[in-house]
């Protein structure tokens, strides 16, 4: 959003006034409301004495016979179009931001555990493992860092799971 929307739309938020003006407001805050400020003391107060052609749109009345094509001229609300259009961009920005984020930080959070997670679980099943499913989890303890990464773990469970019964199955071949 370009820093003139910026400010038409925090004046928007502050006076409930939509605001449309050429020339350079160099202020980046809206000044708070003054009781019984008049229009020009207000304008050279929020808009600076850099800006001219400045206009109020207010909500009216027309007359029965009033042309649409006269209301869209005299309401020139490409400025406001502009602004809605460029803070949906700066939203939709956001959002994608947002969610991107969120996705990385669940793939973080659901993708590596603890070491000492892995440590306790085979702490609790120590008696009744297989001294080689003992030996594998030692061994496995010993090659990774402070984090475990499931895929990785997975894979040399599925790996070493796939031999044991490999293994089996040929040896009951051969009895």
């Amino acid at each position: 959003m370009s820093p003139k929307d910026d400010y038409c739309y925090r004046i928007l938020k502050t006076y409930s006034l939509l605001v449309d003006y050429d020339g350079k407001c160099n202020r980046v805050n809206v000044p708070s409301p003054k009781s019984g400020e008049t229009f020009k003391a207000w304008k050279i107060r929020v808009l600076g004495l850099e800006t001219y052609n400045v206009t109020i749109f207010t909500p009216a009345a027309p007359a029965p016979q009033t042309k649409i094509s006269t209301l869209q001229n005299d309401a020139s609300g490409e400025h406001f179009e502009r602004m809605f259009n460029a803070r949906q961009r700066e939203m939709s920005a956001r959002i994608t931001v947002a969610v991107g984020d969120a996705v990385v930080l669940a793939e973080q959070k659901f993708s590596r555990i603890p070491k000492d997670t892995l440590r306790d679980i085979v702490q609790e099943k120590e008696y009744g493992l297989e001294p080689s499913v003992k030996q594998f989890f030692d061994k496995f303890d010993k090659e990774v860092g402070e984090d475990i990464d499931i895929e990785r773990l997975l894979r040399k469970l599925i790996h070493n799971y796939n031999n044991s019964v490999r293994f089996a199955k040929n040896k009951q071949l051969h009895a």
